[in-house]
């Protein structure tokens, strides 16, 4: 199959845009080099400063100065952080103690409950065996006078 010179020329198309962005995302080597330098000199320079000069040694004191005082009160932070997990984890072990108390009471109730149901339906079922032993009688004795005339039943 031929193909034709509009297909050739989207593929020159795309062939450019693809080169321009891989152009963009490559830096020049004299700009990343420059940019190192310019790095690197401002770090040396702020180094000669601290430790070549009179202002910089008083500026090192000071930067140690400051630097010592964060570092106690992280170190004081650190401490109290330390306490309140302590307090946390007491007051957390105290929660869980008196949630077992709480649940083992209310197993026991429940038991003490469920025994007195248990009670409870055992009775209303004699009651209930009674009172259907009595209303058998009744209602033959109620039918016995009703319905039947001279001891035959009507029925």
């Amino acid at each position: 199959m031929a193909v034709g010179k509009s297909a050739c020329w989207k593929i020159k198309m795309e062939n450019i845009d693809q080169s321009e962005q891989l152009k963009d995302t490559h830096h020049k080597p004299t700009t990343s080099f420059l940019n190192g330098v310019f790095l690197g000199a401002i770090i040396g320079a702020g180094a000669f400063f601290l430790l070549g000069t009179k202002e910089g040694k008083k500026s090192r004191e000071k930067l140690l100065k400051k630097g010592k005082k964060v570092l106690v009160q992280l170190e004081d932070i650190v401490d109290e952080m330390g306490e309140k997990k302590e307090e946390l984890l007491e007051k957390g072990e105290a929660v869980k103690e008196d949630i077992q108390d709480k649940a083992v009471s209310l197993r026991k109730q429940l038991e003490t409950q469920k025994q007195n149901l248990k009670k409870t339906i055992h009775k209303v079922n004699k009651d209930l065996s009674k009172l259907q032993k009595g209303t058998s009688k009744e209602v033959a004795r109620v039918k016995k006078r009703f319905f039947s005339k001279k001891g035959k039943n009507l029925h």
